[in-house]
């Protein structure tokens, strides 16, 4: 009888000792999620190599798709990361995530969505510059928060050129943050030609576009427009072969499909000229100056119907373009 009550209550106690256990497991983990304390535990194993690798792959991509394939991925990565962290104080996760975002805009199509994720970035890089000590990491940041503000559009260049300019003081490459600089300050007027911008693209490596780009006005400054003509079509022959992705290459694009144009009317040849200026209304239907040039092409050919339409379209959008008007007047004068 003594042994059945001994057996009976070594049973009790261990099923108390099991229960108080299970309530303490219940009760530490509901206080780690409450507190947050496992995403700082899980902060210490980030794989920051892995990350920024996949950044590079991203940047060496070509293909759309699979470089939406590679941001997904990494940004999944991050999310599981961050989860359920309220407040992010890691200036490296910081730049991760304004990178992720400033890249998934540039991938967007969706002018709102393209928006947010540029406001996103925006908010990370400005957040990561708190805890940056060091120059070399803050020009990196400051030089992605100029870019973020650049891609914004034009009402944040401003913030933008703010931005470059204290990136290249802290020892940024300076000639990455001088081209962008070059182009908002032609984009804003602030010069009178392109051949900033251009000069800008000097140093750039053999064989690039911008070196394609910049050798093809060099050759057409000093007149000699065969070799401007044979260089400004090894443009377009790249950009058949990679798609158009930043702003830079946009412009250098649309650009050199305006010289073009402007190449083959001072040849005579007036149906391709036509073709590349009815181009670069694609990426402009307002560039006042392309439809003056589509006007004389016309006028070129005896058309003068059209020549008239096209020189009426550019005052529709530039009242004071004075060429415009004086070839309005020589139709009327018959001439």
């Amino acid at each position: 009888m003594k042994g059945y009550r001994y057996y009976h209550k070594r049973k009790s106690v261990k099923l108390k000792i099991f229960f108080i256990v299970l309530l303490s497991a219940a009760v530490i983990y509901i206080l780690i999620k409450s507190i947050n304390i496992l995403p700082l535990f899980q902060s210490r194993k980030i794989d920051y190599k892995s990350i920024q690798a996949s950044l590079y792959r991203y940047d060496a991509e070509t293909d759309r798709m699979e470089r939406k394939i590679l941001l997904n991925k990494t940004t999944k990565w991050l999310n599981k990361i961050t989860s359920g962290m309220e407040e992010i104080h890691d200036s490296n996760l910081l730049y991760f995530l304004g990178s992720i975002n400033l890249r998934r805009a540039l991938l967007e199509y969706n002018k709102e969505l393209r928006n947010m994720y540029l406001d996103k970035a925006v908010y990370y890089f400005r957040k990561a510059l708190v805890f940056i000590k060091d120059n070399k990491g803050l020009s990196v940041v400051h030089f992605e928060l100029g870019k973020s503000y650049f891609y914004k559009g034009e009402y944040y260049y401003y913030e933008s050129l703010l931005e470059l300019e204290t990136a290249a003081k802290l020892g940024y490459d300076k000639e990455k943050t001088g081209k962008i600089v070059s182009f908002i300050r032609f984009k804003t007027g602030d010069i009178s030609e392109i051949n900033e911008l251009i000069g800008n693209f000097r140093e750039s490596r053999s064989g690039t576009v911008e070196n394609y780009f910049y050798d093809a006005h060099t050759y057409k400054n000093n007149k000699d427009n065969r070799k401007s003509q044979e260089t400004f079509l090894k443009v377009l022959e790249y950009f058949s072969r990679n798609p158009v992705r930043t702003e830079e290459e946009k412009y250098i694009f649309y650009r050199t499909l305006y010289s073009l144009g402007w190449l083959c009317f001072e040849k005579g040849d007036y149906k391709s000229s036509l073709e590349y200026y009815k181009k670069v209304l694609v990426y402009d239907e307002k560039d006042a100056d392309v439809y003056y040039w589509l006007g004389k092409v016309y006028q070129a050919v005896k058309n003068t119907a059209q020549a008239r339409k096209m020189w009426e379209k550019v005052l529709e959008i530039d009242p004071h373009h004075q060429n415009a008007k004086n070839k309005l007047k020589s139709i009327k004068r018959g001439k």
